[in-house]
């Protein structure tokens, strides 16, 4: 498995990441731009509007140009582009592409909408109407979403992850949008917050290509985040709560969600906690799912998560339910699953599981013996653990890559991708007793936040027959 590895642009400092290899043709260009820069009460949602103009088109490029360009490598967006903006950066890119001469193409045009983006009234006013549509499809709409950004502002007061990484519709129509996007360009689309990923080619190829698109960038440090990121680890009192109806005659499922602030990104407790996810997951499975008779207690698969950047942590669990009951039951269950993961109740073939390969399948026959005879009934084996997912990037899935290493460098710099490499040494190195520290340092049974999201019409079980 080839690491990835790290070269600078020298007359600004341009951070370009390379992995020779000759499976991988990905590339991209981002800036760590994104909510988080975000001018409050302005402009919300202006990083993710400003992606969809530097996309329209490029610096020779015209818009239909662009958009062929796209559409003939299989980069278009619905496809295997990699255009997108997070709370944290920016990305444009591609995913795996059939041929290495693509990525020389597409390099370029993807470097000139971080170095040189083309922002005029016109592209605005063609961008507006996408944005408002991806806005009312998945904002207001999403209930996860809905219920993520309430679980939030319970947790957080004055963070950045309390914007909304959509748009304010009422400010992107403003008279002065394009204006304040003008600004937005000069103030942080600058070579401090400008970096490259370029996948497949060798170490003089990548230097070449860099060097071409980003050369004559002039040095120049971006403002600072705009925000009071004071309370980027709060500790909860007591458990807040939150709730609001949504849906239509055909929705009918409650969604429960309930989340733990945790020590933002950088902690030595990052890994374990991750580990503590995948491990509580599996047990919320097999106690909310797996045992449960009752149908109005029933549920899908319940789902745990951790997300984190420099300036917020939270631990999520996500339950489904077909009833009011069952999701009281549901929170309940997260509750005395936490507090056992606390006393050091813990399954060490879950455990184990959660954190390495998948064994060769006599072992892994094996030891589904093993647990069945622990947990007394039929099991099947977990889903791929989380250094099967990350082998996945590096070896197959370079997208995917790509964006970790986005995300590590925008939040914890070159020395967090050089963390990433190491990925199977570090959480191999995950115990039984850092994954009781880290639950005891951030998930309190008695301290979270909880938000329920309520169908208008449940379903009513008083229509079925009992057998």
């Amino acid at each position: 498995m080839k690491v990835v590895q790290h070269w600078e642009i020298p007359n600004n400092g341009i951070p370009v990441f390379y992995q020779p290899d000759q499976t991988s043709h990905t590339v991209s260009a981002f800036v760590k731009v994104g909510g988080m820069s975000d001018p409050p009460g302005i402009l919300e949602g202006q990083a993710h509007i400003f992606e969809h103009v530097g996309a329209n088109r490029a610096l020779n490029y015209s818009s239909e140009e662009v958009q062929m360009i796209l559409r003939t490598y299989s980069a278009h967006h619905w496809r295997e582009a990699g255009i997108w903006t997070s709370y944290m950066n920016t990305s444009f890119g591609c995913g795996l592409l059939r041929r290495r001469d693509y990525i020389l193409d597409l390099f370029p045009i993807f470097a000139q909408m971080v170095t040189h983006p083309i922002v005029t009234e016109e592209i605005l006013q063609t961008e507006r109407g996408a944005i408002l549509n991806e806005w009312a499809l998945w904002g207001e709409d999403d209930i996860q979403d809905r219920a993520r950004r309430r679980l939030l502002a319970l947790i957080y007061k004055t963070n950045p992850v309390l914007m909304r990484m959509d748009c304010n519709p009422d400010q992107m129509m403003a008279p002065g949008t394009l204006a304040q996007l003008k600004r937005f360009c000069r103030e942080q689309y600058v070579a401090s917050n400008m970096g490259a990923i370029i996948l497949g080619p060798d170490r003089n190829t990548t230097k070449r290509m860099a060097r071409k698109a980003f050369g004559d960038i002039p040095s120049k440090e971006a403002r600072p985040v705009p925000y009071d990121t004071s309370n980027a680890h709060p500790v909860l009192a007591e458990t807040k709560r939150d709730e609001f109806d949504y849906g239509d005659d055909e929705h009918k499922g409650f969604h429960l969600l309930v989340g733990f602030p945790i020590a933002p990104w950088g902690n030595p407790l990052d890994e374990a906690t991750d580990v503590l996810a995948e491990t509580l997951e599996f047990h919320l499975e097999d106690e909310i799912r797996d045992r449960n008779t009752d149908p109005r207690l029933g549920t899908y698969h319940p789902s745990v998560w951790t997300e984190r950047t420099k300036f917020h942590g939270v631990f999520y669990v996500w339950i489904p339910a077909i009833s009011l009951d069952g999701a009281r039951r549901a929170e309940e269950i997260v509750g005395r699953k936490i507090q056992e993961i606390r006393e050091g109740r813990l399954l060490d073939f879950v455990l184990d599981r959660a954190k390495t390969e998948v064994p060769k399948t006599k072992e892994r026959a094996a030891a589904l013996k093993i647990l069945k005879r622990i947990v007394g009934r039929g099991v099947t084996v977990m889903k791929r653990p989380i250094i099967d997912t990350r082998i996945d990037a590096y070896v197959t899935q370079p997208q995917v890559l790509a964006e970790l290493i986005t995300d590590y460098y925008c939040n914890g710099g070159v020395s967090a991708v050089e963390k990433l490499n190491a990925f199977k040494k570090t959480f191999r190195g995950v115990t039984k007793s850092s994954i009781v520290k880290a639950a005891n340092e951030f998930l309190d049974p008695n301290r979270y936040a909880c938000v329920l999201a309520k169908p208008r019409n449940p379903l009513d079980f008083g229509r079925f027959k009992r057998a």
